[in-house]
């Protein structure tokens, strides 16, 4: 399999399964309407893990599963302490995108965006970024 086809079927399959439980969970008559940021959260988790442990070897994603497992580990609790509070925002593609396309989209009776919280998850991230690439230029 090539590293392209590889990469294109992990990030489709995470879409996917991520997309897939917030759908689930969001959308009025489906059976896991309701259940709640927790089922989100453990969802994405595995969603995270599963394509790069399938699809790792070929994409070069995580080759060493120790990785995926602690990457699957860290957005879980991600998911979990902060979660409820932000609304499980950690980066700038997963809220400002559909933040965005709700503006823009005619959508019937939609809610408030909270604009003024909208710059944390496009900001946050790439601070801690340049955090962690100084801390690691540092110590290595």
């Amino acid at each position: 399999m090539s590293t392209f086809l590889a990469e294109f079927l992990c990030i489709m399959m995470l879409i996917l399964l991520g997309d897939g439980v917030v759908a689930g969970v969001c959308l009025k008559k489906s059976k896991a309407e309701n259940s709640g940021w927790i089922v989100i959260t453990v969802a994405w988790a595995i969603a995270v893990l599963i394509p790069a442990l399938i699809f790792g070897e070929a994409s070069g994603a995580h080759f060493n599963p120790a990785i995926t497992i602690a990457l699957a580990a860290i957005i879980l609790v991600i998911g979990f302490s902060l979660g409820g509070p932000t609304g499980y925002a950690i980066n700038p593609a997963r809220d400002l995108g559909p933040r965005i396309a709700h503006a823009i989209l005619p959508i019937a009776g939609k809610g408030d965006l909270d604009w003024g919280y909208a710059w944390i998850p496009v900001v946050g991230p790439i601070i801690g970024a340049l955090i962690g690439a100084f801390l690691f230029t540092g110590i290595f």
